[in-house]
């Protein structure tokens, strides 16, 4: 064996580590960053769940003219503030971990939520319209995080 072989078997040797190094790296970057487009899809679906529980209950409710107990209406309609305080805090963080098109339904949301308050005489219009506006930014929102979390999916 002489020195520029070895050399060489150096040089290969080395490349190659730092090759399969870079590429070990972007896999672990891009598996954490999935994981936290999960995670943030996971958090918005809890919380669109939750305040369409709320108006579907309020709904039903009121065409049953129903009155909950005083602390449990209490309860629930805190529930239903903090899920769409959530809504709004990822809608004001935007598109760093969600995807635009996600950001720009939640925004829609929050727009068809407030448009639905200023039914405000009819609290059973307000309801429906916010069951109504919340249906469809669950399935707006399923739509875009399966597309992002799942590229290939739509192709099956």
């Amino acid at each position: 064996m002489n020195w520029q072989q070895i050399g060489a078997e150096a040089v290969i040797t080395v490349l190659a580590a730092v090759v399969a190094v870079r590429l070990s790296l972007a896999s672990f970057y891009s598996q954490k960053w999935w994981e936290r487009k999960a995670e943030a899809y996971s958090e918005i679906m809890s919380a669109l769940s939750r305040m369409e529980r709320y108006a579907f209950v309020a709904c039903i409710e009121m065409e049953q003219s129903k009155q909950p107990a005083a602390d449990i209406a209490k309860q629930r309609y805190a529930e239903y503030q903090e899920a769409r305080n959530r809504i709004e805090h990822v809608t004001s963080i935007g598109a760093f971990v969600i995807s635009t098109a996600t950001a720009l339904h939640l925004s829609a949301l929050r727009e068809e939520l407030e448009a639905a308050a200023n039914l405000e005489p009819d609290w059973y219009q307000v309801a429906y319209a916010e069951h109504s506006a919340v249906l469809k930014a669950i399935e707006a929102v399923r739509t875009a995080a399966r597309a992002e979390l799942y590229p290939w999916y739509r192709f099956f």
